[in-house]
């Protein structure tokens, strides 16, 4: 029996099952390894692991409410528990990929499902913690909403959208014209349409009203939204070209030829929506990253929101190809070629399914932050790289402000025992404000780290040339 003589309903289960084995077991792989790819994973961890202690951070604008919400209740067991929704996620975006797939027609809805899996992005940040998971499977679930006509529902999860990922504002601007252009062109569900209209800003004001109500300061949701880049800063603008670069990093080679079929050339005008969102998520994007506005890393991860959508477009364009060769493989078995090509371009992107450890700055770190909380329990301690606190029980409030950095005050406030770690790395000089000579002022004395025991050596610096005299150091108040 052939593959593609299978029904589709059964070849979708095979194909979920398939997706969740490669979920867990890319999770499990990853948790063994101790891979954390940067230190923005162990910082939405610490955002949600302190929400008891500092509830703000629940409203905090990077962060994301919904995000830290949803990782809260894990987060007290530990950041590895956390990491798990990565994989939760990954199988609720091919589930609603699956659905919708269906829903549009396809002959093969679970070849959307393989497409999932096939995304470079999708597999090298499996077993992360990263707002763009919970986005792009909550993305699927509004995607899902309006293929089935729920559009009142469909329209409070685009409200949802801006709580999890900045996309969701863009995704709600075309959600809501696609409402209205709906309204004036289909002579039914007029109404659930426009009712659906009334849901989308919902999300932001409820933010809006709950953080000013919070802090007493009615623009705080305004006040603390990421300002643009200063001109020279270490990131934050590029070249429009770099749209090009994200897109490689983003599908393999063998998948863009299908993106552009279902792009250019779609089967049905349902898909509409799905263009134009994905189209405007990576327009502003550009934009974004060409003119250093709004805080822009130009991380090709951001585009990882995306993944449902690009697997329904390259679906669309995979039947597409079909069509156009008529006596091929791929229109007799659509589902056996594209596994085929899946194995193949497996291997080519193999780099991507390797787990690494952490950046050697980064074990040290953690090393030091658990090495110091055994010698000093009740001291309060305050460092600039969140690997820190991995290894520490509590972060102080203060430090989710802008981890970064140390204000004046905050140093000269410390109470007696308190600990702070200056690190020299080429984009953080001696945490920026913080020097030597002036904790040393300041009555702070120096640890010996080599001394209380802590393995300093940084190991195989390979691919890291930033660690060239990297020197952390350790400084108590008395």
């Amino acid at each position: 029996m052939k593959v593609d003589d299978v029904r589709p309903e059964v070849q979708g289960r095979w194909a979920l099952m398939l997706l969740c084995i490669v979920a867990v077991a890319l999770t499990i792989f990853s948790i063994k390894t101790d891979h954390l790819r940067e230190a923005d994973e162990v910082l939405h961890y610490l955002y949600a692991r302190e929400v008891g202690s500092v509830p703000m951070n629940l409203l905090h604008v990077w962060a994301r409410p919904l995000c830290t919400l949803l990782w809260w209740p894990l987060a007290a067991f530990s950041i590895d528990a956390v990491r798990w929704t990565s994989a939760l996620s990954l199988i609720v975006i091919g589930w609603t990929v699956w659905k919708c797939a269906r829903e549009l027609g396809l002959r093969a809805p679970s070849t959307a499902v393989l497409l999932v899996l096939m995304q470079t992005m999708v597999i090298a940040l499996l077993g992360g913690v990263w707002t763009e998971w919970p986005f792009a499977a909550m993305l699927g679930v509004w995607l899902w909403l309006r293929l089935t006509h729920r559009h009142v529902a469909a329209g409070w999860i685009t409200g949802l959208l801006p709580l999890m990922r900045p996309e969701g504002f863009i995704v709600g601007f075309v959600d809501g014209c696609c409402a209205l252009l709906g309204c004036w062109r289909s002579r039914e569900g007029k109404i659930s349409r426009f009712a659906s209209l009334l849901g989308i800003p919902v999300g932001t004001l409820v933010w809006a009203v709950v953080a000013a109500l919070s802090s007493g300061d009615p623009w705080w949701l305004v006040h603390h939204w990421p300002h643009d880049w200063a001109p020279g800063s270490s990131y934050g603008q590029g070249a429009v070209s770099w749209i090009l670069t994200v897109v490689r990093d983003l599908l393999p080679w063998s998948l863009i030829p299908l993106l552009m079929a279902g792009v250019l050339r779609p089967r049905s005008r349902t898909i509409a929506p799905i263009v134009a969102v994905t189209l405007a998520v990576f327009a502003v994007h550009t934009a974004l990253w060409a003119t250093g506005s709004f805080g822009s890393a130009g991380y090709a991860r951001y585009f990882l929101t995306l993944c449902p959508l690009l697997a329904i477009l390259m679906a669309q364009g995979w039947e597409r190809i079909g069509d156009w060769l008529p006596k091929s493989g791929i229109r007799r078995h659509p589902v056996l070629a594209l596994l085929v090509i899946w194995v193949l371009s497996a291997w080519t992107e193999r780099n991507t399914w390797t787990r690494k450890a952490p950046p050697p700055d980064a074990r040290v770190l953690t090393r030091v932050g658990e090495s110091l909380q055994r010698a000093f329990p009740k001291s309060e301690a305050h460092a600039a790289h969140p690997f820190f606190y991995l290894g520490w029980e509590t972060t102080p409030g203060s430090r989710f402000e802008d981890m970064g950095d140390f204000s004046e005050a905050t140093i000269t406030g410390l109470p007696i025992g308190a600990i702070v770690l200056v690190e020299d790395r080429l984009y953080l000089p001696s945490t920026r404000n913080v020097r030597p000579e002036r904790l040393t002022q300041l009555g702070f004395e120096r640890l010996d780290l080599v001394a209380l025991g802590i393995d300093m050596s940084l190991g195989d610096t390979t691919g890291y040339p930033y660690l060239a005299g990297f020197t952390p150091s350790a400084y108590i108040r008395r």
